[in-house]
């Protein structure tokens, strides 16, 4: 069958109700941050804002001003084509934010869109700071009165005062090239002596206290641990995630990213409008160097690019699939010695050859290059079909499927509710895929290969060709 169509869209799937829960204005009458009608966003003719709204009139409004984000970018903060706030913007109350994130103060004491699955409220239990929004843990209790963690070098009683954790009359440094979540840095924005890569003030603008800052929802490599699943590899060594010299290797997904390239899945964006860039899994099987727990999860787990019929996977044999590594817990990806199976890497972000494809390279919907197979991606399959990569659906769903002989990836008739088995945040109605499970939580903007019709609608803020992509250097 001809692919006649892309993935849905996420914010339309989900119907009138979904789409009132996020357009739906939060202030109050008297917030006043009404739109200009030029659209300071934009200039655009299409656009998701409206120049005559006015975010505390209370009113639901998709809008139609003259720039892409709207003119409710005029004098408010709301320039992101919803009327709500986006994730870490400043808040007064749980219902000014966006998809459902709570209203926290971080740790500068100043209010924000935050969500607790990446810190802790104040007053919430803690062993250490790094688990708190407000980078203090005083007791067994996230502290609020805006002192923070002591850095490396600095006098301390007690390891929850570290923000290394570690206390020897001293805050102790834990080994390792990059600075964990607290530590001292030197560059506001990006810093690439952070291990998160990202550097924030945490004092004033007068007596600035710049801090390395958390940029995942789950550890990068580096970062101070208590548990495996603090961290994003899923191991935790001695109270911190492996660091880049012990992993050697690409990025996994979830760890904070600067570029495409850096990333296993060759994809790096943004989860929420305006938000730090992380890695991001691929719809289908995952390409060599990602992270794994089974076989069934890697693009390798097959090789049906050996012999004289090279792609049928009538002649397919088991594959290497997931390998464990060096580090004790820890398990990726492994890669085929044949020319490879539909699902892999083919071609970099400057185009250049990363594999062999037993068939061809294509783009992908997501604008990540991956073997497509004999057939390629123009034909499509359908419901129940086996698959490898979502751009072999006619749905663009390449999920899991539990059968008599275990879990194999087969193409969906559609998005997947909640509670349903998933690969990637695109698959899933709600948008959000956790733990390759849909969850309950809906994203307030349309992930990786959902379907687009701004740059707005897309949460990396790249929409070309109708789907949300990463933004490749070509």
């Amino acid at each position: 069958m001809t692919k006649t169509q892309l993935r849905p869209n996420i914010l339309f799937a989900l119907g009138a109700t979904f789409a009132l829960s996020l357009f739906v204005n939060c202030g109050s009458g008297d917030s006043g941050a009404e739109g200009n009608g030029d659209g300071d966003a934009g200039d655009g003719d299409a656009n998701a804002g409206d120049g005559d709204s006015d975010t505390g009139d209370g009113d639901v409004n998709v809008g139609d001003g003259d720039g892409d984000a709207g003119g409710a970018a005029g004098d408010g903060d709301l320039g992101n084509g919803l009327n709500c706030l986006p994730l870490d913007a400043e808040c007064l109350a749980n219902n000014e934010c966006c998809g459902g994130v709570e209203c926290l103060e971080d740790a500068a004491g100043v209010q924000r869109c935050s969500d607790e699955s990446i810190c802790l409220n104040v007053g919430a239990d803690c062993s250490r700071a790094a688990e708190c929004c407000s980078l203090s843990c005083v007791d067994g209790a996230c502290g609020g009165d805006g002192s923070l963690c002591s850095p490396t070098g600095t006098a301390c009683s007690d390891s929850s005062e570290c923000c290394s954790n570690d206390c020897e009359g001293e805050c102790i440094a834990i080994g390792g090239a990059c600075a964990p979540v607290g530590e001292v840095c030197g560059n506001e924005g990006f810093d690439d002596n952070c291990c998160g890569k990202l550097c924030e003030n945490l004092g004033t603008d007068e007596s600035p206290d710049l801090r390395c800052a958390r940029s995942s929802a789950c550890g990068a490599r580096g970062e101070i641990c208590g548990e495996d699943n603090d961290c994003c590899s899923g191991v935790c060594l001695d109270g911190r995630c492996p660091t880049q010299d012990e992993v050697n290797g690409p990025l996994f997904a979830g760890e904070p990213c600067t570029a495409d390239s850096e990333c296993a899945s060759y994809a790096c964006a943004a989860t929420v409008p305006g938000g730090s860039k992380t890695c991001q899994f691929l719809g289908g099987c995952r390409p060599d160097g990602e992270i794994c727990t089974e076989g069934w999860q890697c693009c390798s787990n097959i090789d049906i690019s050996s012999g004289p019929n090279m792609c049928l996977e009538e002649n397919a044999v088991e594959g290497v699939g997931c390998q464990a590594h060096g580090i004790e817990g820890l398990s990726v990806c492994g890669l085929n010695e044949n020319p490879k199976e539909v699902g892999e890497i083919c071609q970099d972000t400057e185009g250049n050859p990363v594999h062999e494809c037993c068939g061809d390279c294509e783009a992908t919907v997501t604008g990540v290059w991956r073997c497509s197979g004999g057939e390629g991606f123009d034909e499509c399959r359908e419901d129940g079909d086996t698959c490898q990569a979502a751009d072999q659906c006619c749905s663009g769903v390449c999920a899991p499927v539990e059968t008599e002989t275990g879990i194999e990836l087969r193409c969906g008739a559609g998005c997947i509710e909640t509670a349903g088995l998933c690969t990637t945040n695109a698959d899933c109605c709600g948008g959000t895929c956790t733990g390759g499970v849909c969850d309950e939580q809906i994203s307030e903007c349309t992930p990786l290969g959902g379907a687009c019709s701004l740059a707005s609608d897309c949460c990396s803020g790249s929409c070309l060709d109708g789907s949300c992509q990463t933004i490749i250097v070509r």
